[in-house]
């Protein structure tokens, strides 16, 4: 049975709505199951580092401190 949490319909039928093609969506998460579900979805995801609970942010494909570090990452050209 699968764990509900690493579930990535809320994005994938988010990215419908919108009409957007994953791999061209950014998320900014920062638990293991939400960066989990985004990329299942087929996002690039961006972790928000966050050592309070001791989340496996490994699967994010770019890390940050800070929000505003989104704009280096947009500009880098995320493809």
């Amino acid at each position: 049975m699968k764990h509900i949490m690493f579930e990535p319909e809320i994005y994938q039928y988010t990215m419908k709505k919108m009409k957007a093609e994953p791999k061209k969506c950014l998320v900014v998460e920062d638990s293991t199951y939400g960066i989990t579900a985004a990329k299942a979805a087929g996002a690039i995801v961006i972790g928000r580092e966050d050592e309070r609970f001791g989340y496996d942010q490994s699967g994010a494909d770019y890390l940050i401190k800070r929000l505003t570090e989104i704009v280096k990452i947009i500009e880098g050209g995320v493809s």
